[in-house]
């Protein structure tokens, strides 16, 4: 009897220690607020004050043929100076020769020779370019000059050696050398260019003694060789393409 009231007093204690133990483990569930009434459709909701709110941005947009967040473009035709300007990587001589001397009309396959000139103007003024050209022997003495022709309808205006059928008479030689050349305005006389070109003359192969006088002259264009000018298109106005252009 004894024995049996020590379990029963046993199991009260295990007992108690569980719901001690139990109660200590409970979480305490906080209380679920009620949903707030939703505003009716007649109501305006007013958006709330922020200090920390920015300036709105505009959007940046890239586009064919605009540059990055403008309304630039990428490449624009420059607009044309008012003043003539020549572009004197363009400027080109070269040896209009005949097989005639005039000094010589009695002798047949006799190859005589002028300089031809030719360059580019940019120009955006509306009156007509007027130029001359004076050419100088080798020994500095004046050789000629001739009134330059404008070609084209807009610029870069071409601006070149007249063509003529008896440009030859009194002016054509037979030598080679190193020959000077000046370029003027003709509208207010200034000087546009002053330089000297080298006239080289060869005999061409498979030529016998009836054609000892039959040669050929070139403008010896050797120290262009090394240069290249890089440069843009616009000719087709919808785009500018990029050039490099060399000497060969």
């Amino acid at each position: 009897m004894k024995k049996f009231s020590l379990l029963i007093f046993s199991f009260f204690i295990i007992a108690a220690l569980g719901l001690q133990t139990a109660s200590a483990q409970l979480i305490k569930i906080p209380k679920i607020p009620k949903p707030k009434p939703q505003p009716t459709p007649t109501e305006t909701a007013q958006p709330a004050p922020s200090t920390d709110a920015q300036p709105a941005q505009p959007e940046s947009h890239s586009t064919a043929g605009t540059a990055m967040g403008t309304n630039e473009v990428y490449a624009k035709v420059p607009e044309p100076p008012q003043s003539p300007l020549l572009l004197a990587e363009t400027l080109e001589v070269r040896t209009d020769t005949q097989d005639y001397y005039w000094k010589m009309p009695k002798e047949s396959e006799y190859t005589s020779w002028l300089p031809h000139i030719r360059f580019n103007v940019d120009y955006g003024g509306g009156s007509r370019l007027r130029y001359k050209a004076d050419y100088f022997m080798p020994d500095g003495s004046p050789w000629y000059s001739e009134t330059l022709e404008q070609k084209g309808t807009e610029t870069p205006y071409i601006i070149e050696s007249e063509f003529v059928s008896d440009k030859d008479q009194g002016k054509a030689i037979v030598t080679p050398g190193i020959f000077g050349l000046k370029i003027t305005n003709m509208r207010d006389n200034s000087l546009v260019f002053q330089g000297k070109f080298k006239v080289i003359k060869y005999k061409p192969e498979n030529t016998d003694a009836r054609y000892r006088n039959l040669v050929d002259f070139y403008v010896d264009q050797d120290f262009t060789l090394p240069i290249g000018f890089t440069d843009l298109d616009y000719s087709s106005r919808a785009q500018a393409l990029p050039h490099i252009r060399m000497w060969f």
